[in-house]
C-alpha cells in the first residue's frame, strides 16, 4: 500500500507517507518517488518492507491534484524481480497565503464622514474565497462593540457594517483579518 495520512495540506502542515510492501525490496530510496507539488524527507525501515516518510507541501504553492508516484522497475525483491508501480490517493496542496483589499465609506452626503445613526460600511474583496472575516472598528481612540458589527457576503466579496452612536467623535479606522478556505491567513489590512 501507499498511502498520505493527510491529503489536503495548507501552510505549515506536513503530512506522514507510508509504503507497505507485500515482501523485502532492495534499492528502494526516495528518488523513487516523485512529489509534485513538495518533498520528501529521508525514507526510513526497519525490515524493508514498511517504509516511512514525511511530505512537505512546497510554499505558496496552489495545486488541488497530485499523487505521489513510486516508479515501475526502480526497486526489486531479494530475488531481485523487478517491482511494480504505484500511486497514491489524491492530495491538495494550498499553502498560498491569500490576499484582500478593503475600502470604508459611510451612507452620509458625504461618503468618508458619518455622524449618529449613519452606517460605516467595509467592502471586502479576497483575491479569492475567504471565510467570513473580522473586522474591528476603531472611532477616534475607542474600538467598536464586535457586537454592533454586522457581516454579509460570502465567497471573496464580504462587507462589514456599524451603525454610529451619538457620542461618537473621530476618525474611523479599521483591522481586518481573515484566511482562505484552507485555512491559510491572510496578511492584516487597516
Amino acid at each position: 500500500t501507499f498511502s498520505m495520512d493527510d491529503t489536503a495540506l495548507k501552510a505549515g502542515e506536513t503530512s506522514a507517507v507510508s509504503i507497505v510492501f507485500s515482501e523485502a525490496v532492495t534499492g528502494f530510496t526516495k528518488a523513487d518517488i516523485t512529489a509534485p507539488s513538495g518533498s520528501l524527507s529521508d525514507l526510513t525501515t526497519n525490515d524493508n518492507i514498511t517504509f516511512a516518510s514525511v511530505f512537505t507541501p512546497t510554499a505558496d504553492t496552489t495545486d488541488s491534484q497530485n499523487t505521489l508516484t513510486l516508479a515501475a522497475d526502480s526497486y526489486t525483491d531479494l530475488a531481485l524481480n523487478n517491482g511494480p508501480g504505484s500511486t497514491t490517493a489524491d492530495y491538495a496542496v494550498d499553502t498560498a497565503s491569500p490576499t484582500a483589499t478593503a475600502t470604508i465609506a459611510s451612507n452620509g452626503t458625504n461618503g468618508t464622514l458619518a455622524k449618529a445613526g449613519q452606517v460605516v460600511t467595509l467592502t471586502i474583496t479576497g483575491a479569492e474565497l475567504i471565510s467570513q472575516p473580522t473586522v474591528v472598528f476603531t472611532c477616534g481612540n475607542d474600538a467598536i462593540d464586535s457586537n454592533r458589527v454586522t457581516y454579509s457576503g460570502s465567497g471573496a466579496n464580504w462587507t462589514a457594517a456599524y451603525t454610529v452612536s451619538s457620542g461618537e467623535t473621530g476618525l474611523v479606522t479599521f483591522t481586518l483579518n481573515y484566511a482562505d478556505s484552507a485555512g491559510n491567513s491572510g496578511t492584516e489590512v487597516t
